[in-house]
């Protein structure tokens, strides 16, 4: 049995076809704080940044979805741009000193 974290790192992308919904979804955070670019829709980016220098590609047509998959697959610098911007976004947007600061001052604040 491999754990999440390996499929991760054996996948190249991920796909999240959702066609409507609310709120940030988890699965593409979780792939952005694994370093994976998503390919999704407007309703699966919801809330967070998009573009290839985010990690999220957005396209809400079914062949230009095919399509942004394909070339996530097949051009190593479109993919390696993606990846960085994924790992950039879940930095930027997702560890656990950005989540937690808010908690961190305010019991800072409390305890003064």
């Amino acid at each position: 049995m491999t754990s999440l974290a390996e499929e991760y790192r054996r996948a190249r992308a991920v796909i999240e076809p959702v066609q409507a919904g609310t709120g940030i979804k988890v699965k593409v955070v979780d792939a952005l704080c694994h370093g994976r670019p998503v390919v999704t829709t407007r309703a699966g980016a919801a809330g967070l940044e998009i573009g290839a220098r985010s990690g999220i590609v957005v396209v809400d047509d079914a062949a230009a979805f095919a399509q942004a998959v394909h070339q996530l697959f097949d051009d190593d610098a479109v993919w390696m741009q993606a990846v960085q911007g994924a790992v950039a976004q879940a930095r930027q947007r997702f560890s656990p000193e950005v989540a937690f600061a808010p908690l961190a001052r305010c019991l800072a604040r409390r305890r003064a």
